[in-house]
């Protein structure tokens, strides 16, 4: 039986397909880009492409048919917090109207589902204390807002209706993903800063050295989305899947100085107004208690490690694209 990765080209479905390719399940990418993602998978077979949006409810549930999936992850996330304040309908329809088309799919075919959101919901917090899943709601941006409305549709069809769901809520993911023609490019500050320390750039803020941001690495939200769909029982449906520590952007810059010789990043005190501003306001790490004890999580990507990953992935792209 397959799973549906829908999303499965953007940054948490590419990486969630391979961590469900190697557990052994035949994934299907269900995404609305037609690029060609063959590259972050080798060899690996058991993967089939299909171009589909989640809000066509009928190709969504002629899909499930043909290729008999048993189960779905849902990563469709708004975008970003920038493009959802410039389009703030077309995100809700992608995204809130979207996730209930996977509900009903859910409900009517009989589907475990996990759908992948975000820790920005919990809105603005003590940078310093860990926010544990069961805080009330409290979205401060139109971005958390939509999330905060799928999130709240998710719990209501799994306690009226019984569908077997789980939501993993993410934090600041990073890490290799697809860019190719059509597709809406990420601009994750890691690899921002690391194409432009490449390039000989000096990067310079006035402030910023002191901002928090739990930075989590693909891989361990895609360790995050399949143990949230194969460990059950279940005692809870929501965990928080994160790096569960902040780093300050003065620790993200020094990494990457670390690993690429003559990169010069220089901040000023204090956290970034930009990105409070136009990304999301500083809140606490995640809570990881739960997804430990109950799911097995741990995180296995220190900022370190994820940057270094980062950095050879990129190297690798860009000496493909200079043989091309």
């Amino acid at each position: 039986m397959s799973i549906l990765v829908i999303g499965g080209k953007g940054l948490v479905g590419i990486h969630t397909s391979r961590r469900f390719l190697r557990e052994g399940y035949p994934v299907v990418i269900y995404d609305v880009y037609p690029g060609d993602v063959s590259y972050f998978f080798g060899g690996v077979t058991r993967r089939v492409d299909v171009v589909g949006d989640a809000s066509d409810f009928d190709h969504l549930l002629e899909t499930i048919d043909r290729y008999k999936v048993k189960g779905i992850v849902h990563t469709v996330m708004a975008h970003n917090p920038a493009d959802v304040l410039r389009n703030p309908s077309e995100s809700f329809s992608s995204t809130v109207e979207g996730t209930l088309r996977v509900l009903e799919a859910a409900r009517t075919k009989n589907l475990r589902v996990v759908s992948v959101g975000t820790q920005a919901v919990y809105g603005i917090t003590d940078p310093l204390i860990p926010v544990k899943e069961d805080v009330p709601l409290n979205p401060v941006t139109i971005y958390s807002g939509w999330k905060a409305m799928c999130d709240i549709m998710c719990l209501t069809y799994q306690r009226v209706f019984e569908v077997d769901l789980v939501i993993i809520r993410a934090a600041h993911i990073y890490g290799p993903v697809y860019g190719g023609p059509g597709r809406r490019k990420r601009h994750d500050l890691p690899e921002l800063w690391l194409r432009k320390s490449l390039a000989n750039e000096v990067i310079e803020m006035g402030d910023g050295a002191d901002h928090l941001m739990d930075w989590t690495y693909a891989e361990d939200v895609a360790q995050g989305a399949f143990l949230a769909y194969s460990v059950r029982p279940v005692k809870h449906r929501v965990f928080n899947i994160s790096r569960g520590r902040n780093v300050s952007l003065q620790e993200l810059g020094q990494g990457i100085m670390d690993l690429v010789p003559g990169s010069c990043i220089k901040l000023g005190p204090g956290p970034s107004e930009t990105i409070s501003k136009n990304v999301v306001p500083m809140r606490g790490p995640g809570d990881i208690t739960l997804a430990r004890e109950e799911l097995g999580f741990e995180p296995q990507f220190t900022i370190q490690k994820g940057l270094a990953e980062l950095l050879n992935w990129i190297k690798k792209q860009d000496c493909l694209r200079k043989q091309k």
